[in-house]
């Protein structure tokens, strides 16, 4: 019998989100045809997959839900651990459409602070037309920064930072 090990289930899992939730996110904002959105997809989760496996700075936490019987991977949080351990900058955040709007994400972001409670700030960057991303980051208590550095491997003016300050 064939069986595969946890790592490459994580991953087919990871790669599964992360294809359907960008897709459903980039097919509203109309940037790329279908044609051209999927092998980019595909090749953005493969980069985002081998970072985690090869920066150890960069972690990933998953949220699993069990769905008609079967545990599924509801969503995930990738991040990257900066200044000394002080700071986090969530890279990636996916959700199952089948789990949207169910609180994976607030789930995920309190995990995170838990694991991590020396974190004195964290920061991501989201579309700004990604109206119920940014909704969730406010009543978090995300600020916008205008002060953080560019993240993203282009110019956009489409996207908006973050930035949670860590009270405790």
């Amino acid at each position: 019998m064939f069986t595969r090990n946890k790592v490459e289930l994580e991953k087919q899992a990871f790669q599964q989100v992360y294809i359907q939730s960008f897709k459903e996110e980039y097919e509203k904002c109309n940037i790329l045809s279908s044609e051209e959105l999927l092998p980019l997809l595909e090749r953005k989760s493969d980069e985002a997959w081998e970072e985690l496996q090869h920066d150890p700075n960069c972690h990933i936490l998953f949220k699993y839900e069990i769905q008609d019987g079967i545990e599924q991977l509801a969503g995930f949080l990738t991040f990257c651990l900066e200044s000394h351990g002080q700071e986090i900058y969530l890279s990636h955040a996916a959700t199952h459409s089948h789990f949207k709007r169910k609180g994976v994400f607030t789930q995920l972001f309190s995990s995170l602070l838990h694991d991590y409670p020396q974190i004195k700030s964290l920061y991501l960057f989201t579309r700004r037309k990604n109206v119920p991303a940014c909704a969730v980051y406010t009543r978090l208590g995300f600020t916008i920064s205008e002060s953080r550095p560019r993240k993203l491997s282009y110019e956009s003016n489409d996207y908006v930072c973050f930035e949670y300050k860590n009270q405790e």
